[in-house]
């Protein structure tokens, strides 16, 4: 499968995306391999599967690179991410098969902690107290935590400066627990994380003396899984107000119905020889350990925590810098938005607009790390103009999965899910125009009211998600009872 490399196709992507279909081919071809695989072999949704092996990636390179996206503005690649879907709709299984080769590499390093600490035990047992005071307990490195307090996950940061992964099946459950403790600084410990600002944290020292850890660049993944009738309840009526759901990446796809195992390879289909009956998902396995695809010998997870291991044995992080080429259309993408931004009224603007340029830069830096992991780039080269394309594609998905499930939380809610009386008032601007109008005619319509082009596109999107208009064909537009 080939990559696509020219900027009309990732344009065409980008406006797909827009309406919904999740922007595969802007992965690497490696990584769209293995997700085409097991979502097959395991009948789960793309976007699941490709959103977990991004985080994935994300927790495996750390704080080890960062892209510049202009002079003092640096990211790394955390990302916040939250499934939604019905129970039985697939969002653990991709979840769990994702982060099973840093579960094993946490492991590993594990049982070398218990070793360790058993003859450190022995050696201080044996040792006089003035033999012994130059040795050092050793730690427990982990990467991916599941249940643990604030106090132990700033261990583990202190531990393993290079970041964490919050990996939690029900990521209900997780902001319930740091809902209830009102004296945890959990969420402002996540929001400075995501922002790559330093932490600091006063801690009972062993001594019983307060201790401060600090943490230079946190890098702090968060990934888990929520049905939509607890969004509003755990989500929405808690961290909207914060910012938090700002940098969250909400991904509820329209799923089908639950996959069926009759009639599929099972353990029943082979009597003679259970033990080496394959997995139901046996791309599961490729994912963490076999080559995904054919004569390339490459073995993806292994080249990427061999890309991993490079940068930390560097003394300084890596960091990127965009082409010429990515930053001039980049740059011109971030004024459009914000030329839109500005032409809202003070009602209508949101917060998580301004959060969308570091988020596409995060996504931006590990696309271009997939290609490295896949020998498809070279590790410091610039980020290419079709990398950011890629990015702002998956992240204009992103945006139409968020609004997805705002609909869904306050319809949990028992709120009204359709359009508001300001934004039905916003679009006063089309109603001089014919039952079938095109872009030109929209555009010369808002600007009659001040409006620029970039406010007139949001505001075409907003009434074609609303079922106000219906696209017609590229470009062509019909109105709908609603506003007529």
């Amino acid at each position: 499968m080939e990559n696509i490399n020219n900027t009309e196709a990732y344009t065409r992507l980008i406006e797909k995306a827009r309406d919904g279909q999740f922007p595969l081919d802007a992965f690497p071809g490696s990584f769209r391999v293995a997700i085409q695989n097991m979502t097959r072999q395991g009948e789960f949704r793309t976007e699941y599967v490709a959103m977990a092996m991004l985080s994935a990636l994300a927790a495996t390179v750390g704080n080890n690179i960062s892209l510049e996206i202009r002079d003092g503005f640096r990211v790394n690649p955390a990302l916040m991410i939250t499934f939604v879907g019905k129970p039985g709709a697939g969002k653990t299984p991709p979840l769990m098969a994702a982060y099973e080769a840093l579960r094993r590499s946490d492991h590993r390093r594990y049982e070398q902690w218990r070793e360790a600490l058993h003859n450190y035990n022995k050696n201080q047992k044996s040792s006089s107290s003035a033999d012994s005071t130059g040795s050092k307990r050793p730690v427990c490195r982990q990467t991916v935590l599941s249940d643990f307090t604030q106090e132990a996950m700033v261990a583990q940061l202190e531990n393993n400066p290079h970041g964490v992964a919050i990996v939690v099946d029900e990521i209900a459950g997780f902001f319930n627990t740091v809902n209830r403790y009102n004296s945890s600084n959990m969420i402002e410990t996540l929001l400075s994380a995501f922002s790559g600002d330093p932490i600091k944290v006063t801690r009972k020292g062993p001594d019983g003396q307060g201790q401060i850890v600090s943490i230079l660049n946190p890098s702090i993944n968060l990934i888990g899984t929520i049905q939509p009738a607890l969004l509003h309840s755990v989500l929405f009526r808690q961290l909207e107000g914060n910012g938090f759901l700002d940098r969250m990446c909400f991904v509820y796809p329209e799923c089908g119905s639950t996959s069926r195992w009759s009639g599929r390879p099972g353990y029943a289909d082979n009597k003679e020889h259970p033990q080496e009956e394959s997995p139901i998902n046996p791309e599961f396995e490729r994912w963490s350990s076999r080559p995904l695809h054919g004569d390339t010998a490459t073995f993806l997870w292994e080249k990427i925590h061999s890309m991993a291991e490079r940068l930390t044995r560097d003394e300084q992080p890596m960091c990127l810098r965009l082409s010429t080429q990515a930053q001039q259309w980049f740059y011109q993408w971030r004024d459009e938005l914000m030329e839109a931004v500005d032409d809202m009224d003070e009602a209508e603007a949101e917060s998580r607009v301004m959060k969308r340029v570091a988020i596409i830069s995060k996504i931006a830096l590990l696309l271009q790390l997939g290609h490295v992991a896949a020998n498809e780039q070279l590790i410091n080269a610039a980020l290419s103009e079709e990398r950011m394309m890629g990015a702002v594609a998956i992240n204009e998905w992103l945006e139409w999965s968020y609004r997805r499930t705002r609909r869904a939380a306050l319809q949990s809610a028992g709120r009204p899910t359709g359009p508001s009386q300001k934004q039905m008032e916003s679009w006063a601007f089309v109603a001089t125009l014919p039952d079938t109008f095109t872009t030109a005619q929209a555009v010369e319509a808002a600007q009659k009211t001040g409006k620029s082009k970039s406010w007139m596109k949001l505001k075409l999107r907003e009434m074609i998600e609303a079922s106000a208009i219906s696209r017609v064909d590229h470009g062509s537009y019909r109105k709908a009872t609603l506003i007529q």
